[in-house]
């Protein structure tokens, strides 16, 4: 009986090792695979820059990313999420009077 109730434990035991390491694989993979930025078009002779925009009453953060979006930026939503990144906001709550980093591309100066 001893032997039995051992042997039991011994695999639940493994069992939960296992689990661990699933959820451990999981999690690394999630964060090897997610990304934070936007995924922009190549193009050999564009150069990320970043400008400070001033916030005037009435912006959004879809009104300055309509403006400040260059042809590298697909999708605007994404484009966005990346603004909110860098200014490192949890919402897309921005004050008037502040000011934004905004992002965009523009030909190389050679």
């Amino acid at each position: 009986m001893l032997k039995r109730l051992v042997s039991k434990k011994g695999k639940e035991g493994i069992l939960c090792l296992w689990t661990v390491c699933f959820i451990f694989v999981l999690v690394l993979c999630y964060f090897l695979f997610h990304s934070n930025t936007v995924n922009a078009k190549e193009n050999s002779d564009a150069v990320k820059y970043y400008t400070s925009v001033y916030i005037e009453p009435g912006d959004t953060l879809t009104s300055i990313a309509k403006e400040y979006q260059t042809v590298e930026y697909s999708d605007l939503s994404a484009y966005i999420e990346e603004i909110k990144y860098v200014n490192d906001l949890h919402s897309d709550k921005i004050t008037a009077g502040c000011y934004l980093v905004v992002p965009y591309y523009a030909e190389e100066n050679k």
